[in-house]
């Protein structure tokens, strides 16, 4: 098991998009997503399909299971649920971290957010110039309540 510790932002300007070293396209197919659980297919250009369970949210960072699945499998999860997610995840070196920056598609086509993941909890790093709004608490900006409500309230 490992644990997801990240801080999530809304974005200022552009001025990332000169940083990104890697871009891929990904959907994810929310199968369940519960107070306590979340259990999603990812599938990502040149990598292996995933099935993940999240746990709920601790202080701690978020617990969190991966396992490699055929990609068969993911494409007939999303047969089975009207709830998937499209976006390219770019990502920028940042010092010893890497930060996530998701652009979605579709319902969503507008929206980007950043991802920092960090390697404990409080873990110091300089924030770059375009990070705007911390919006890691904010729940509307889960994915997994993204892909049921959109962004409202």
């Amino acid at each position: 098991m490992a644990r997801e510790i990240e801080d999530k932002y809304l974005l200022t300007s552009d001025a990332w998009r000169e940083l990104v070293h890697e871009s891929t396209r990904i959907s994810q197919t929310y199968l369940l997503g519960t107070r306590r659980l979340t259990v999603r297919t990812r599938l990502e250009q040149s990598r292996p399909a995933i099935l993940c369970i999240k746990l709920a949210a601790r202080t701690d960072g978020t617990p969190e299971y991966e396992w490699q699945i055929p990609t068969w499998c993911a494409r007939l999860c999303q047969t089975w649920s009207s709830r998937t997610l499209s976006k390219v995840r770019h990502r920028i070196t940042w010092g010893t971290l890497t930060i996530e920056v998701d652009e979605f598609d579709g319902e969503l086509d507008g929206l980007i957010v950043a991802e920092i993941e960090k390697p404990s909890v409080g873990y110091p790093y300089d924030k770059p110039t375009w990070f705007g709004q911390d919006v890691t608490n904010d729940k509307r900006y889960k994915n997994s309540r993204l892909v049921k409500t959109g962004l409202s309230n």
